[in-house]
């Protein structure tokens, strides 16, 4: 489900990027889990999406929606 990656690698990288610290794990699921969340995740113009939209924020966010998507997409995110 999740590739493996050298962890630290990932952390040197982390540590050293500008102009804040991040880091990019290309290819972090394999591709059949991949392509399985990219057809289940809802839609940009869904009605699932909880939509914020005032002077502070402009976003949306799936919860309290969470309950409404596929098991394969609460796997992942719930999972420690």
């Amino acid at each position: 489900m999740i590739n493996t990656f050298d962890y630290s690698s990932l952390h040197e990288s982390f540590v050293n990027t500008k102009p804040f610290h991040h880091a990019v794990m290309d290819n972090f699921f394999d591709e059949e889990t991949a392509l399985t969340l990219s057809h289940e995740f809802p839609d940009y113009n869904s009605d699932l999406w909880y939509v914020y939209n005032n002077p502070l924020e402009k976003k949306k966010t799936c919860f309290p929606c969470c309950r409404q998507i596929k098991l394969s997409q609460n796997i992942l995110i719930h999972k420690n």
